[in-house]
């Protein structure tokens, strides 16, 4: 019986976890998080902002806590976390809205 990496090609085509997880994986961390510092351990495209408003997880200051995670990233990083990412989850006609 073939191995799991033969079965659906070489060893070689399969992804790397992290590859993986860049593909298939998107996150809305809490505000208590650094989402600065999950940025640039994953890559710009699997975290989502959300606040989850008005439940209490979401903070008191939500968008500002982010903001200070993200104060060292420059502004497409930011656009991707605060909006991008959502579209590219959700479908372009979303960026219609």
């Amino acid at each position: 019986m073939p191995s799991p990496a033969t079965r659906s090609g070489s060893a070689s085509s399969r992804s790397s976890p992290t590859e993986y997880v860049q593909r298939q994986i998107r996150a809305t961390p809490y505000p208590t998080e650094d989402v600065g510092w999950i940025i640039d351990n994953i890559g710009p495209d699997v975290c989502l902002f959300s606040t989850d408003y008005p439940h209490v997880e979401g903070g008191r200051d939500p968008y500002g806590r982010f903001e200070r995670s993200l104060a060292d990233h420059d502004e497409d990083v930011k656009q991707r976390f605060y909006a991008d990412n959502m579209v590219d989850l959700m479908g372009s006609r979303l960026a219609r809205v």
